[in-house]
């Protein structure tokens, strides 16, 4: 029992500091910009300075109904022979392929990922919570096997909601994103240091400890 409360402690203390270190770096220091946003069209900046997924969801059924009527207006070719016509997309389809509208779908797609994370993360880091309160009440009732193998489970729920993220194109979010996991991430190492501080995660034979 002595030497799992120190390896949960340990172990713990690894995952979360590293996890937050690499979030730190990614949220301030890594370089996400690049020479080439100055030669982009403004649409493109546009997209990727949305702050909102509504402005982008506004932004793409005005460019899907400007497709649809230069979809409409399109002439129909003609084939080899210049008399049948050629077979072409409706232009409601036809408007899904337009590059701009493409494009939009992308980040709009980007942005629902990276919004699913952060209610990933919460959901996981809660979860953990959870079962460090249980573990809380097993200790309360001197039940120690249950209650570290749910200290266990916690942290461990806590360390893989607050793993870090691949990077992200919807910039705003995936800083969002980020925030969070940093905002959780030391959350966690908070309730860990805690959680040393009473005893429950302290060796035994250690002063001012409980068993």
């Amino acid at each position: 029992m002595r030497g799992l409360k120190l390896v949960v402690f340990l172990l713990s203390l690894l995952a979360l500091s590293s996890q937050l270190i690499r979030h730190a770096y990614v949220r301030w220091v890594e370089n996400r910009e690049s020479v080439l946003f100055q030669y982009e069209a403004p649409e493109k900046s546009e997209i990727r300075d949305a702050m909102s997924l509504a402005a982008l969801e506004a932004r793409y059924k005005k460019e899907l109904e400007r497709a649809r009527v230069d979809a409409e207006k399109e002439p129909r070719p003609f084939g080899a022979d210049g008399v049948t016509p050629v077979e072409r997309p409706e232009p409601e389809d036809a408007a899904r392929y337009d590059p701009k509208v493409m494009e939009l779908s992308q980040a709009i797609r980007e942005w629902e990922r990276l919004e699913n994370e952060v209610a990933e993360l919460k959901f996981y880091w809660f979860c953990g919570l959870g079962a460090l309160l249980l573990a809380g009440a097993g200790f309360a009732l001197r039940w120690h096997w249950p209650a570290v193998a749910l200290t266990i489970l916690g942290f461990s729920e806590m360390i893989w909601a607050t793993s870090p993220s691949f990077s992200g194109d919807a910039d705003h979010q995936f800083v969002r994103l980020l925030n969070a996991k940093i905002e959780y991430s030391v959350f966690s190492l908070a309730l860990l240091a805690a959680l040393w501080a009473i005893g429950w995660l302290r060796t035994s034979d250690e002063p001012n400890s409980t068993k």
